[in-house]
């Protein structure tokens, strides 16, 4: 690859390429500028061939400094500090030993797309291999999927188009699931176009693209690559943190609680108490349950968790406080049941994803809820099994 001759996305530079040859395995960042860093503790082949190589001068200059030393493996050198060559050809012929195609052959190891896929070209599909369940409608009908198995063509940001704001289950859905898959393939931008657990080809609808995106609800930025179309989609912090629970949301959530002079004393200790499990809303739930886990009967209370059915980031302070609103689960499933891998149709049978095929130790057929639900605990369930997927 020539120097760059156009920009290069900054979240590209931030990236790590893999790239093996046989033996050897190196890892190296593309610059800003177009040249190519192979990062420091690299290996590389000594001989791999009698053929010609158009780097095998470069790489006796790389030894004659010191840059390449040799290791305890006959035919492998190493590289004692990072090294800049100037394309990562370059950088790649000289690890292999010989010739090679340099953006096609370094490989981002979490999402499997090329250094090629991400600066130029038509990208591959990238075999992430995750689940996608099918999407529905809050009356369980079926709607085009937010991931698309049918039209793959890339996008620029001027051609995405939809109307309105994206502020429905469709779009939750997008937002929920581009998290999802962000935090399994390791924290790197999303692919546009991948490959799901079936083989099946994905992409992201356009409509979904421009409700996150920067000419909507801005919680996620978009990767180019040099002719302007979007390759790749990073979820914002923001979004992270509404979508994938952590400690610094829940002292977020607390604060903004805190802060909010509109609601009495008593009620903000309360919400307070609510969000961290405790306090009236998890007396009130495990009281309905009768001081056990809704599915297993489980009494041990320190395992046991008062888990919000509706997630605290979309519900108000009424539904937060709400028992109907809550269910005592143990640790594990609590944790399911948060990351929506379960969820419990209106008769409280508990519904498995698809990414629990591979974990039946976790669950027992024919699971369900101890008790009959009231309507509104129903009217709860239905949109957690909307949110996250399960048909109605």
């Amino acid at each position: 690859m020539a120097k760059a001759t156009k920009p290069i996305d900054p979240a590209v530079t931030d990236l790590t390429f893999r790239f093996r040859s046989r033996d050897a395995l190196a890892s190296g960042r593309v610059l800003p500028d177009g040249r190519f860093a192979v990062l420091a503790g690299s290996t590389a082949m000594k001989d791999s061939s009698a053929s010609d190589k158009r780097d095998r001068e470069a790489r006796d200059s790389l030894i004659r400094e010191g840059i390449l030393l040799d290791t305890t493996q006959a035919n492998l050198l190493r590289f004692a500090d990072d090294h800049t060559f100037s394309s990562p050809s370059r950088a790649a012929g000289v690890i292999r030993d010989g010739n090679v195609s340099g953006p096609q052959s370094w490989i981002e190891r979490h999402s499997g797309m090329s250094l090629r896929d991400f600066l130029e070209g038509e990208p591959d599909f990238a075999p992430l291999r995750v689940d996608i369940p099918e999407y529905f409608k809050p009356d369980g009908s079926r709607a085009s999927a937010p991931f698309s198995k049918s039209s793959h063509d890339l996008f620029k940001r001027e051609t995405l188009g939809s109307d309105g704001a994206g502020t429905g289950p469709r779009t939750d859905y997008f937002k929920r699931h581009l998290v999802r898959i962000f935090s399994e393939i390791g924290d790197v931008p999303v692919p546009y176009r991948f490959l799901d657990s079936s083989g099946a080809r994905r992409s992201m609808d356009g409509g979904c693209l421009k409700f996150v995106g920067p000419d909507g609800q801005n919680v996620a930025d978009f990767v180019y690559n040099r002719d302007g179309f979007i390759v790749a989609v990073r979820p914002k912090q923001s979004l992270l943190e509404a979508l994938r629970p952590s400690e610094s949301s829940i002292f977020s959530d607390i604060a903004a609680v805190e802060a909010n002079n509109s609601i009495s004393v008593t009620q903000r200790e309360q919400l307070v108490l609510a969000r961290l499990g405790q306090g009236k809303f998890r007396t009130e739930v495990l009281a309905r349950w009768d001081g056990k886990c809704a599915v297993t009967g489980c009494s041990l209370a320190t395992v046991i968790r008062a888990s919000h059915v509706l997630p605290w980031r979309d519900a108000t302070n009424e539904e937060r406080l709400d028992p109907d609103n809550g269910l005592p689960l143990v640790a594990t499933l609590d944790a399911l049941f948060d990351a929506g891998l379960i969820s419990f149709d209106n008769e409280g049978l508990l519904l498995a994803a698809r990414q629990m095929d591979g974990h039946a130790d976790l669950l027992q057929r024919g699971m369900h809820l101890s008790r009959k639900l009231t309507a509104r605990m129903q009217t709860f369930l239905a949109t957690h099994r909307a949110a996250f997927g399960f048909p109605d």
